[in-house]
């Protein structure tokens, strides 16, 4: 017996028309549509965080017994069965965990629905099991599940210290930086207190926390200047590449940075104004001095 799916965009809650054709075809529903009216089955499903193995649905009714089966939603329609609960006796249920028959790594909205068991409390879909309805529609309900790293990766924003220094040119030193994801950190020349050309980054550093980094830099730098360090995330390849996919971190939308200034040693602006023009013009008297002195 073959099943045909038609389906459309879910928004929020929805259910599914089911006929005799085994037609099933997705309609919008308003949130809450899910109540318990008359023993008929109902389903909750939550927004949640996720270790990617599992999924808990809120609240299952199930009047004649059956399953709780969560599909995939891709591209807005109705995806692949993810996994499915083992057989329910007839009653209501609080926080009934599926395990996914595979694992998910990333974010995405998973749809629950009740089925019907055809005795011999062995899941059969497309086959007998078929959904549970109400009114003529499919009893469903959508949400987000988050995978943990994604929601760890959300709370544990970036940050980096920068202090002032002193050095040859060649280098500089961050003093700590957080990467939630792993990534680098940045150098940039400044240009009106805002980041101008990249000059220098780091290798690829993990997740974590870091600290006294050592960057060095693409060409010395020769005065006194200050410089801008700016956290950036990497694309999964090692390798720094911006501009492209390894974009900044941000917070609150402003890319994470820190400033500092860089004092060169033996750089130009340490020297004492006119001091060159002082010692070439004293190196000409003496030159003067004694070539008059050969001609007496």
């Amino acid at each position: 017996m073959s099943i045909l799916l038609i389906i459309v965009l879910f928004s929020g809650s929805a259910t599914a028309q089911y006929d005799k054709g085994n037609e099933v075809t997705i309609s919008n529903t308003s949130d809450g549509q899910n109540t318990l009216v008359n023993n008929e089955s109902a389903v909750i499903f939550e927004d949640q965080v996720s270790d990617g193995n599992s999924v808990v649905v809120t609240m299952a009714l199930l009047p004649e017994g059956g399953y709780v089966v969560i599909r995939e939603l891709m591209d807005g329609a109705s995806g692949p069965l993810a996994g499915n609960s083992g057989y329910l006796e007839p009653g209501e249920y609080s926080l009934v965990e599926v395990e996914l028959r595979e694992p998910i790594d990333s974010g995405q909205e998973l749809i629950a629905m009740t089925h019907i068991d055809d005795g011999d409390e062995m899941y059969e879909f497309p086959g007998p099991d078929v959904a549970y309805s109400v009114d003529g529609d499919i009893v469903s309900d959508s949400a987000m599940v988050t995978i943990e790293t994604e929601a760890n990766s959300e709370n544990n924003e970036s940050a980096v210290s920068f202090e002032d220094q002193d050095t040859e040119g060649n280098m500089v030193v961050v003093d700590s930086v957080s990467l939630p994801d792993g990534g680098y950190v940045v150098i940039h020349a400044s240009e009106n207190g805002s980041a101008g050309d990249v000059i220098g980054h780091s290798q690829y550093m993990e997740t974590g926390n870091h600290s006294d980094v050592e960057i060095r830099l693409d060409a010395p730098i020769e005065t006194d200047q200050e410089v801008i360090a700016m956290t950036h995330m990497d694309d999964g390849d090692g390798v720094y590449q911006f501009p492209g996919p390894d974009v900044p971190y941000t917070s609150d939308n402003v890319p994470v940075t820190d400033s500092a200034m860089i004092t060169v040693e033996n750089g130009s602006s340490s020297q004492t104004p006119g001091f060159g023009i002082v010692l070439t013009m004293g190196l000409l008297f003496v030159a003067g001095y004694c070539s008059k002195n050969r001609r007496m």
